[in-house]
């Protein structure tokens, strides 16, 4: 009797109990994207603690830079004190950010510090101009540097070779984060990309004859569950359509299992710009102003496959041009 009464307990860990709290107490905010966070907003927040979240597209669109912007709005603080250089007094530079950490895996070995910082340095100084009462010329030459320096301690870069060193990388976290970060909170897990070692690992695959179901992403789906479930840790995903050409075939479909299924998938494409009407006059195309910009900029448009709903952003040197 007493057996089968224990049998209907349902058990979990302290760590599940605790990110089951944070998840209705400390939901982890919105992506300071107004259309996105519209479109996937509930009732606490447009991100939910353990969301899996995929950004697809083809090759060169535009995925890296939207983890940059998502990673940069996540580890610089909400607020930046700066010293006055007339006056000696602290004045608050409202950043917005969540002042968290992010754990990035570049499986592609594209991630650039240089620009990263680069866009925080534009970002702070952009935030500067628009604060009232505060010139820029009074904030200390060090202070921006100083902030960059800060934010970019929150980052944690790793650079898997192999779809067995991202699942040891992914396993090894927790204790990373014990070891590493014991007063950071991982906000966001990005994968970029998920399917870099496709093909080495469908090689591998047919070399060997074994079947999907002995396949290392298998361990790198089994992490990825204990971080969202235990930690609570947003993951986003980037993936490349493998198959441009090939709208349902066997081959799609292994690629579709090859990855963990996201909680929102989002497709990216790059917005076309208009052609030039037939009966433009050279001068006419070198005087059109708007074109240059709308070129220069390079907007992309992205698509939530479960709600069927668009919104869109640029790209410019310093970083995204976002609502």
């Amino acid at each position: 009797m007493a057996a089968d009464l224990f049998k209907s307990v349902v058990s979990s860990s302290g760590l599940e109990l605790v990110t089951g709290v944070l998840t209705k107490t400390s939901p982890p905010g919105p992506t300071f994207h107004s259309t996105l966070d519209s479109i996937l907003s509930t009732a606490a927040s447009s991100l939910t603690r353990g969301d899996l979240i995929e950004l697809t597209s083809a090759a060169a669109v535009g995925k890296t830079q939207f983890l940059y912007f998502l990673c940069m709005t996540t580890i610089l603080p909400f607020e930046l004190a700066v010293s006055l250089a007339s006056t000696g007094d602290d004045a608050p530079i409202l950043l917005g950010g969540r002042g968290k950490s992010v754990v990035v895996c570049d499986c592609d070995n594209r991630w650039d510090m240089l620009r990263l910082a680069d866009h925080l340095e534009h970002y702070i100084q952009k935030r500067i101009s628009l604060t009232p009462d505060i010139d820029a010329s009074d904030i200390p030459p060090e202070t921006i540097p100083e902030a960059v320096q800060s934010a970019l301690r929150r980052l944690h870069l790793f650079r898997p070779t192999n779809t067995l060193s991202l699942a040891a990388t992914l396993q090894s976290l927790p204790a990373y984060h014990r070891t590493k970060m014991k007063d950071e909170e991982i906000s966001m897990l990005m994968i970029d990309s998920m399917t870099a070692f496709y093909w080495t690992d469908r090689w591998e695959l047919e070399r060997s004859k074994a079947s999907w179901e002995s396949h290392p992403m298998r361990h790198v789906a089994k992490a990825l569950t204990v971080l969202r479930r235990d930690y609570g840790i947003v993951v986003w995903m980037t993936t490349q359509n493998l198959f441009p050409h090939r709208s349902d075939t066997s081959t799609s479909m292994q690629h579709r299992g090859y990855i963990p299924e996201p909680t929102h998938q989002i497709t990216l494409t790059k917005m076309p710009t208009p052609p030039f009407p037939p009966s433009i006059k050279l001068a006419q195309a070198r005087a059109d102003v708007q074109r240059k910009e709308a070129v220069k900029e390079g907007r992309v448009e992205g698509m939530v496959k479960s709600k069927g709903i668009t919104f869109d952003y640029g790209i410019e040197p310093h970083g995204l041009l976002v609502e």
